[in-house]
């Protein structure tokens, strides 16, 4: 992989991809919202798109729209590029010669690796950061995934990166650690879990004369009912399938079924839920009259609907459920974060279960469940 680079500010070259840019287009963060151009650009006149002029132009920072949303992008090729293109940078502040960053195996040099990482440290503090620490295993997987080093640089590489786990935080972050302070107080979760219903209530009387209204009400009743009993991914719930994921393997009279195969699922671990009766009719109600009305919701199997016969986008749905969670409750949760809720609420009632846990979440081993809830106990047992 060659890098052509023209100068101390400019790393990449003209053509760059998308995801190094640091600023979206009115349109485009739009695209991502679901919105056409017209309905972009009124968005960002309210102020519900955060923008920044430039000159003439308007532009939609990435930080402030992910942060918005409530989801950070998925790891992907061009967020390694991104990163690459970070420690380039960051190499070159260390004055490292540009003209010897012309390749993947010289930015992946261990000696290289370690001076920035060193560089990284030492502006973080007297602990590295989340994001350190990860660049050190990211940096590896590059490596190894390419072939571009040979197997001494490789256990150079592997060194760093254990060198950069033994100071890795066990548990959730401090952030997570209020979320969970918050859904134990009592009554929060409580209103959580009495959502749906309360919004089902309000898409029955409006759907006579809003009837578009009241299909969104109820598409979000649905979705949230289903993270409180089943906290799947985002990926996975805005990708639920009618006959597909959402099933009645006893028959039409029967309860619900969620499922997903190990290879639709970001642990390769199969997840199958079976729902009780009252999710079961809250999402019939759903599925038989209200969603028809939704756009092209009587001509596709997605269980949430969007634009171009897909499925929701998850920038859009993450946000209208954060934010209907946040006004019945007051707790501002991501869909992510009803993971974290589900397990505190689930180990407060039977401590050291972590294996029914790790099976809810769909972790592949125990292990990743108790190193992140396994504090749970002790700030039950101190408060």
């Amino acid at each position: 992989m060659a890098w052509e680079i023209k100068g101390h500010k400019r790393l990449a070259s003209r053509a760059q991809s998308n995801s190094d840019r640091l600023v979206y287009s009115v349109p485009e963060a739009g695209r991502l919202l679901g919105l056409g151009r017209n309905a972009a650009y009124e968005a960002a006149r309210r102020g519900d798109i955060p923008t920044i002029r430039m000159g003439r132009l308007l532009r939609v920072p990435k930080g402030p729209f992910h942060k918005l949303v409530g989801v950070e992008p998925s790891p992907r090729a061009d967020d390694r590029r991104a990163e690459l293109v970070a420690m380039a940078r960051m190499a070159v502040r260390l004055r490292v010669p540009i003209e010897s960053l012309s390749s993947l195996r010289a930015l992946l040099n261990p000696d290289l690796v370690e001076k920035v990482i060193d560089a990284y440290w030492q502006k973080n503090g007297e602990e590295p950061k989340t994001a350190t620490i990860d660049l050190g295993k990211t940096l590896l997987r590059m490596a190894r995934e390419t072939g571009c080093l040979d197997q001494l640089a490789l256990d150079r590489l592997d060194e760093i990166r254990v060198a950069l786990e033994q100071h890795r935080r066990e548990g959730l972050t401090p952030k997570n650690l209020q979320l969970v302070r918050q859904v134990l107080t009592d009554g929060v979760w409580s209103e959580v879990v009495s959502l749906p219903n309360l919004l089902m209530q309000q898409a029955r009387l409006a759907k006579d004369h809003a009837p578009r209204k009241a299909a969104i009400a109820a598409q979000l009743a649905a979705a949230i009912a289903i993270l409180t009993f089943a906290p799947v991914r985002l990926g996975n719930l805005i990708k639920i399938e009618l006959g597909q994921n959402l099933i009645k393997p006893g028959g039409p009279n029967t309860p619900y079924w969620l499922v997903f195969p190990n290879y639709d699922v970001k642990n390769r671990v199969d997840l199958n839920f079976k729902f009780d009766q009252p999710l079961t009719d809250l999402l019939d109600e759903y599925v038989h009259e209200f969603r028809p009305t939704l756009p092209r919701g009587a001509n596709t199997d997605w269980l949430f609907p969007g634009e171009a016969s897909q499925h929701k986008h998850k920038l859009l749905f993450s946000e209208q459920i954060t934010v209907r969670v946040q006004k019945a409750s007051g707790l501002r949760l991501t869909v992510h974060q009803f993971r974290h809720a589900a397990a505190a609420v689930y180990l407060k009632h039977r401590p050291g279960d972590y294996e029914t846990v790790r099976r809810l979440l769909g972790h592949r081993d125990i292990q990743t469940t108790t190193r992140f809830y396994c504090g749970l106990q002790t700030m039950e047992a101190t408060e």
